[in-house]
């Protein structure tokens, strides 16, 4: 009996003490809220840097190859008339 009573109080230690480390949880999350979310903006913002270079480097690939296809067939054209 003394020792169900024992492990009963224990578990309610346990819990109240896994409620204040929720709650201090908690609370430093929302301490650093700030610098999560800055970190998380500037990463956001990098992300749409590289993918507007990429879309600009992609396009100009394009036109290279726009470009060259239009000078094989030149080349091509040139070659059948000699």
């Amino acid at each position: 009996m003394i020792l169900k009573r024992l492990v009963g109080i224990l578990f309610v230690i346990a819990a109240i003490a896994g409620i204040i480390f929720s709650l201090l949880g908690l609370i430093g999350i929302w301490r650093y809220r700030a610098v999560v979310t800055q970190t998380v903006l500037n990463n956001l913002a990098l992300s749409d840097q590289a993918l507007g270079t990429t879309q600009q480097v992609l396009t100009i690939a394009g036109q290279v190859v726009q470009a060259t296809t239009t000078d094989i067939a030149s080349m091509q054209a040139t070659t059948q008339a000699v």
